[in-house]
């Protein structure tokens, strides 16, 4: 005689353990497959009137997963004027955050000094106040490879303390601006792209920043911080400006991969 095993049987409560089991291991799995997927980004161009003119054009801000084109038009944030002129794209962040990004390509597309002379494109990472253009900020720029006799310094390192305020309003100390000189620090930073990494951090009021030919050896600016009192949740993101002392009209391209910390 032979003997058939009988079937277990299986209760309606089992296999709904087994589906709610399922479907949380499936949802983890697409949390950690994302976890390193840049945050969709908001984009805003930053019009402010700065030389008696305000762009005419819209930048925009293009992006996939670990790849973001941003397109911009104006006359630059800070250094010569109290009023923004760019493009903007970021996520609120609340409390201390560390953010980095390699920059791959910055170009001025054309872009004059009021004179004629050429004048570079400046991309990298900012932290703002909000969106108005006078707006308090913390930016590392990287600069393009535009008339470097002019323009030596291979990035810069702002902060506007005051609303409105630029290298020269009164009272002076209330627009900062730090930076490494290409030709004096040629072994630390060269405008070498895409191996341009900048990076911003805050720890409480303290504002800091770094760079990196790599995305791994990081160096502190000369500069080494701002202390500024900004509230808890800041706007923090990409941001590009076409030509220092240029024209508002002005275009320049960037293309930034590697965002981390947003």
């Amino acid at each position: 005689m032979i003997l058939t095993p009988k079937k277990a049987a299986v209760s309606s409560r089992t296999v709904a353990s087994v589906l709610v089991i399922t479907a949380t291991i499936a949802l983890l799995a697409r949390s950690e497959a994302r976890a390193d997927l840049t945050p969709v980004l908001k984009a805003i161009d930053i019009q402010g009137d700065c030389r008696g003119g305000v762009p005419e054009l819209r930048g925009g801000t293009r992006q996939t997963d670990n790849t973001i084109e941003i397109t911009a038009y104006g006359t630059e944030f800070g250094h010569h004027c109290g009023q923004d002129q760019g493009h903007f794209a970021y996520v609120p962040i609340e409390g201390d955050f560390d953010v980095s990004v390699q920059i791959a390509e910055l170009t001025n597309h054309g872009a004059t000094r009021p004179k004629g002379q050429p004048t570079p494109a400046k991309g990298g990472l900012m932290v703002r106040d909000g969106n108005d253009p006078a707006a308090r900020y913390v930016a590392i720029w990287a600069v393009s490879n535009d008339d470097p006799a002019h323009y030596p310094d291979a990035y810069h390192f702002d902060a506007r303390l005051d609303p409105a305020a630029w290298l020269g309003s009164k009272p002076e100390g209330r627009f900062l601006y730090g930076y490494i000189n290409a030709k004096k620090h040629a072994d630390l930073f060269v405008r070498n792209y895409p191996n341009v990494w900048v990076r911003l951090k805050r720890e409480g009021t303290t504002f800091s920043s770094f760079i990196s030919r790599d995305g791994k050896t990081w160096s502190p600016t000369s500069t080494p911080g701002f202390s500024l009192t900004l509230p808890h949740v800041l706007h923090v993101g990409l941001a590009l400006s076409s030509s220092p002392e240029g024209k508002p009209n002005a275009r320049s391209t960037a293309i930034f991969k590697n965002l981390q910390g947003l």
